[in-house]
């Protein structure tokens, strides 16, 4: 999986984080960014993916901030929305982890409040595609601005919990794998045949 495999699985998930318009790739000059993003209020978002740890992200991120503000029409033209709130730009980092001086330089007076940190988690299926991403805010503050999806307890298809299950070699690990994903999944098929059967 590489970082555009992420970013565009996220992308066709906007929605669901609470954003309701967004661009891949915008290249302002020079700047590559992954996502631009506005949400309900019309704030926009910077979202950078990175595959790993990167002692460069905080720099990139005080980057966007400084200069892009500088090509609002520019922007707005090459995205067709016109209506964006500038005071609220935000950049939002995602990535397996950070480094602790990630934390420390957002807060930097400039920098604060502008820089949030999200930890993600890729899900596989059976046949080793993204299934899902698993974001958690990992950022210095209390919470992020990204809205994250409640976890379904489906988040592995069937053949994935199986061959995670065979893997472990402990009776009690299994029974608590057991409990505490494979019993959940099934219940939630039982939930979802009752559906189809009351539609009927």
């Amino acid at each position: 999986m590489n970082e555009n495999d992420i970013r565009n699985f996220f992308y066709d998930s906007l929605s669901s984080y609470g954003l309701i318009y967004g661009k891949k790739e915008l290249v302002i000059e020079g700047l590559r960014i992954d996502i631009f993003a506005i949400d309900k209020k019309h704030s926009p978002y910077i979202i950078e993916f990175k595959k790993s740890k990167n002692r460069h992200i905080v720099g990139q991120a005080a980057q966007y901030l400084a200069l892009v503000p500088l090509f609002r029409e520019q922007i707005s033209k090459s995205i067709n929305f016109y209506d964006i709130n500038w005071n609220e730009l935000t950049i939002i980092c995602i990535a397996p982890g950070f480094l602790e001086r990630d934390f420390i330089s957002s807060k930097y007076e400039p920098l604060k409040g502008k820089i949030h940190f999200y930890n993600f988690e890729i899900i596989k299926n059976s046949r080793k595609q993204i299934f899902s991403l698993n974001i958690n805010y990992a950022g210095p503050e209390k919470s992020g601005p990204l809205k994250l999806p409640k976890k379904v307890v489906d988040e592995f298809d069937i053949i994935s919990l199986s061959e995670e299950f065979y893997k472990i070699e402990s009776k009690e690990a299994k029974r608590e794998y057991y409990s505490l994903k494979i019993l959940p999944f099934l219940k939630e098929i039982c939930n979802k045949l009752k559906y189809f059967e009351n539609e009927d």
